[in-house]
């Protein structure tokens, strides 16, 4: 007996249906969160004539906010840096920090999404391999 014949084929049609709608709402708001993310600014910081409280960046030579680093791979002060992400190739920063969340987000979404679509199949072939034993 082989997983096909035992479980495979014996489905719901509507399941199939949901869980497909699922997978596909969650896998086009993960790309275009991604893409949002990848084109969007990070809060580059530009020369400002304020009279704030500014450092200036010892490498780049602009005035910047206290809370702005310098991004070594992009060289450029990023406002509110968190890291330089190498999945999307930016950094994230003020200007893109939610649509990061909000990818990071919908990426574990879809991934718990398949594995408990594929859960009950891997429980299904354990079973069938433990009674050939």
């Amino acid at each position: 007996m082989c997983i096909r014949d035992s479980y495979y084929w014996e489905f719901n049609p509507v399941y199939a249906v949901v869980v497909s709608i699922m997978y596909y709402a969650l896998s086009l708001l993960l790309f275009a969160s991604l893409t949002a993310c990848v084109v969007a600014d990070p809060g580059v910081v530009r020369n400002s004539t304020s009279e704030r409280e500014y450092t200036v960046c010892s490498t780049c030579k602009v005035k910047r906010p206290p809370r702005a680093r310098h991004c070594a791979l992009c060289q450029a002060c990023v406002l509110n840096m968190d890291h330089h992400c190498p999945w999307i190739g930016n950094c994230i920063g003020l200007g893109n920090h939610k649509l990061f969340l909000l990818f990071c987000l919908y990426a574990s979404l879809t991934c718990f999404l398949q594995a408990l679509v594929l859960l009950p199949r891997l429980v299904q072939a354990v079973r069938l391999v433990g009674s050939n034993d």
